[in-house]
């Protein structure tokens, strides 16, 4: 996708629009607004799909928060709680702000193009465009088979947290532990492997 492109570092005030307009999606995604998430993204259909999943477990992931903290509230075992989808997007957003470099350069038609580094274990960066002075996301760097297959893991990540939250508000756990272990196993069967990070 990318013509010439050149290393904004950390800090560097020259990469505060392409962070922020980051920072903006994955605070989108992990607040679960869709309809916010998806006017600033133009991926393919199978990166389309992984996005609403990703909005999907980030949603759930919420869900079990505060499932969890109204059923046992002040529990200082709720810091155990295995962290979300959307606690892994805002942790992101912090470290991007001061910490991360961002990629910029011409795209080969000419247009600006941007890349962020590498967010989850199973995805490289974002890749976005600007398009008539407005940037939006195109691309999470990802083949369509390697989409497809995190689209259904995070699938099965927001129904393991829903279950557990749907529990936990029927009072059906005697201890946080409980819901804490149930939770850890859903979300190890229904996540894939890290990837390498290149």
């Amino acid at each position: 996708m990318p013509g010439s492109t050149r290393v904004i570092e950390p800090m560097d005030p020259a990469g505060d629009e392409i962070r922020d307009f980051i920072a903006r999606f994955l605070t989108a995604i992990a607040d679960g607004d869709q309809e916010m998430a998806e006017s600033m993204f133009e991926g393919g259909r199978v990166e389309s799909l992984m996005l609403r999943m990703l909005i999907e477990a980030s949603s759930a992931g919420n869900d079990i928060g505060a499932a969890a903290n109204a059923t046992f509230p002040n529990d200082p075992k709720l810091e155990r709680l295995p962290m979300s989808v959307a606690a892994r997007l805002r942790a992101k957003v912090e470290r991007m702000r001061g910490y991360e470099p961002v990629i910029v350069g011409r795209a080969r038609d000419g247009g600006r193009y941007a890349s962020s580094a590498p967010l989850l274990p199973f995805y490289r960066s974002l890749e976005l465009l600007e398009r008539e002075g407005r940037w939006q996301v195109v691309s999470f760097d990802l083949a369509n088979r390697e989409a497809s297959q995190i689209a259904e893991a995070l699938s099965n990540n927001a129904r393991s947290a829903r279950d557990v939250a749907a529990k936990l508000r029927a009072g059906r756990y005697a201890s946080i532990d409980v819901a804490i272990a149930d939770l850890e196993d859903g979300y190890g069967r229904s996540m894939p492997p890290p990837r390498p990070v290149y």
